[in-house]
C-alpha cells in the first residue's frame, strides 16, 4: 500500500503517526481502565512532542477504556436515532456527516472543547440536527 501510495501521490502512507499511535496507546495501557483524566496532553508526555491527531486514541488517554466504550456507545444511538428519521432530507445529510466524522476522527481531535471548541460545536450541530428534523414540520 505504501508503494502504490509513494506511485499514485508522491507520499508515504507512513507518515510517523503510526509510530505516536503506538506510543499513545502503550501509554494508555499504563491507566487502562479511567485514563489519566481530562485535558491530559500527549504532546507532553512523548519525547517527540508531537500530537497524535486521533481522537478514539485521545478519549482512550484521557479516560480510558470505560470513556472510550462510553463514547462509542454515544456515538451508536446518536446514530439509531439517525437512522429513525432517515426518510427526511435532513437526517440522510446529517448520517453522511456522521460517517465522514468517524472516518476524520482517526486523524483529528475537535470535537471536544480541549481542542476547537467552534468547530466541535458545529459538528456536533450538523450531526444532531437530523435526529429530530421531520420535512412535515415544515410550511
Amino acid at each position: 500500500m505504501d508503494k502504490l501510495s509513494k506511485t499514485l501521490f508522491g507520499k508515504s502512507l507512513y507518515s510517523g503517526r503510526e509510530i505516536l499511535w503506538n506510543d499513545l496507546f502503550n501509554h494508555s495501557l499504563n491507566a487502562p481502565f479511567l485514563g489519566y483524566g481530562y485535558g491530559t496532553n500527549f504532546n507532553e508526555m512523548n519525547s517527540r512532542g508531537q500530537s497524535p491527531h486521533n481522537m478514539y486514541l485521545q478519549i482512550m488517554l484521557e479516560s480510558g477504556v470505560i470513556g472510550l466504550i462510553i463514547f462509542i456507545l454515544v456515538l451508536y444511538f446518536l446514530w439509531k436515532m439517525l437512522l429513525k428519521n432517515i426518510g427526511s432530507t435532513a437526517a440522510q445529510l446529517s448520517a453522511f456527516y456522521f460517517i465522514g466524522f468517524l472516518v476524520y476522527l482517526n486523524f483529528e481531535t475537535t470535537i471536544f472543547p480541549a481542542s476547537i471548541v467552534a468547530i466541535g460545536i458545529f459538528q456536533w450541530l450538523i450531526i444532531t440536527f437530523g435526529t429530530n428534523f421531520k420535512e412535515q414540520d415544515l410550511p
